[in-house]
């Protein structure tokens, strides 16, 4: 099973939550030099990014307290809920950290193209989906 140990992992926590204000704060200072900034947009991914990061500490929590509990299994792998979360977390990540960069790069006026590798979800979830215990 993978998300065996009990905790959730802190250091994707803290990177999310990391992330998700690098990725407000580089928004909102690209849009002030653009002199397209709305305080409306900058409120709604403040809200986001609160409402993510209290939704995930209660599935953390949920995590915590029931470890036991399969939630799917993908090519034959079962996740629990701590192992479905990190998972999400990483993706997560890596989508604003992507997001980050492109910004970056254009706040410092790189010219270099950053493309995503792929527009398709990372984790794909067969219909036919079923726990082997």
């Amino acid at each position: 099973i993978i998300g065996g140990d009990k905790m959730v992992n802190y250091n994707l926590i803290i990177g999310l939550v990391c992330v998700m204000v690098s990725n407000i704060l580089l928004g909102s200072s690209l849009a002030k030099i653009k002199q397209e900034f709305k305080s409306g947009t900058m409120w709604n991914g403040v809200y986001k990014a609160i409402s993510l990061i209290f939704a995930v500490t209660l599935m953390c929590i949920v995590a915590y307290t029931n470890p036991d509990i399969l939630l799917v299994s993908i090519n034959g792998v079962n996740l629990n809920m701590k192992g479905a979360i990190e998972i999400i977390m990483t993706t997560g990540i890596g989508m604003y950290g992507g997001m980050c960069l492109k910004k970056v790069a254009q706040l410092i006026g790189v010219s270099t193209a950053i493309e995503n590798v792929s527009d398709k979800s990372v984790i794909n979830i067969p219909e036919d989906n079923y726990i082997k215990r």
